[in-house]
Order: C-alpha cells, then sequence, then structure tokens
C-alpha cells in the first residue's frame, strides 16, 4: 500500500518548478520519474507494482548525465534508513559511469536545503556507523554543505547554474 503519499511532495514540486525555469533558460533538461503503481478500485488502495529508481534523471552541461533522490526530513536529522538500498545502487552506479548521483535533502522544520553527493553518503555512512549513529545532523550539513538556494528566479538551483545564459529566455 502507498503509505505517506505526501511525503516530499513539497520538495519535489520545488524542483519541478526548478527544472522547468532550467528548460526555458536552455540549460538543463532534467524530468520527474514516477514511480510505477497499480490501485485496487475495490478496496480503494494503491501500491507500487516495483521499484523505483530515482525521484528525478536529467542532463545538463553539453551531455553530462545527473541523477538524484529528493528527500524532506521534519526533524533536525537525516536517517540513513530513508534511502532505499536499490536508490544507492542505482545513483553508485551512476556515479561509476560518469554521471552526477546525489541526494537533495529538505530540512522542513528550518527550511533549509542540502545537495549531498552519493560518495559523500556512503563515507558519512561508514563512518557514522563506526559511531554507532544512524542518521546524519543537521548541524554537520550546516558545518560541511551549502544551502541549495533560489537564484536568478530558480527557486532550487541544485545545479549551481541559474547565472548561466544558454539559448533560453531570459
Amino acid at each position: 500500500m502507498v503509505r505517506n503519499r505526501n511525503l516530499g511532495m513539497m520538495l519535489e514540486r520545488m524542483i519541478e518548478q526548478s527544472n522547468r525555469a532550467y528548460l526555458e533558460r536552455g540549460l538543463a533538461l532534467v524530468q520527474k520519474i514516477p514511480t510505477p503503481t497499480s490501485i485496487n478500485k475495490a478496496k480503494r488502495t494503491a501500491y507500487y507494482t516495483e521499484k523505483s529508481t530515482v525521484d528525478f534523471i536529467g542532463v545538463y552541461d553539453n551531455g553530462k548525465h545527473v541523477a538524484f533522490d529528493a528527500k524532506e526530513t521534519k526533524v533536525n536529522n537525516f536517517a540513513f534508513s530513508r534511502v532505499q538500498e536499490h536508490q544507492v545502487e542505482y545513483l553508485t552506479n551512476t556515479l561509476r559511469f560518469g554521471g552526477e548521483a546525489f541526494l537533495i535533502i529538505l530540512f522542513t522544520s528550518v527550511n533549509e536545503c542540502y545537495r549531498l553527493e552519493i560518495n559523500e553518503y556512503h563515507e558519512l555512512k561508514h563512518m557514522f556507523k563506526e559511531q554507532k549513529r544512524k542518521s546524519i545532523p543537521l548541524v554537520w550539513f550546516r558545518k560541511n554543505k551549502e544551502q541549495v538556494t533560489s537564484k536568478y528566479g530558480i527557486y532550487y538551483d541544485y545545479l549551481g547554474i541559474a547565472g548561466k545564459t544558454k539559448g533560453g529566455g531570459y
């Protein structure tokens, strides 16, 4: 059964808005990948028919492949359990084949958004496992990462290219 249907939906909508702006400006083509679901009308339930890969994939900067998953958390840490193993595998393979692979994490309680590269995720998971931690604290993000923010009219400039101009209309 599909649970927590709206979990992460706000972040995904903001990313989709950013993706439209990237496309309009001729900077990137990034699209949401739908999760295959089936609906049981009699029981009024829905369920996943297969595992999805990640939330978004695309291309930018003269053919650079990008894949990422968007995650929201209401607490001041990001639990490793929030990323499914098949997502980690997909992102790791994307990186291995020369693409960019990362997580976009929004801490909703403080409205702070960060980009965490998949190789950083692996390193942190290993490091924090040794410390018996099951999550990455918000303090770590504040200390080690730059926030993903709005720039030049792009809601979340997660690619860091909002100021560039190409064949778009801006």
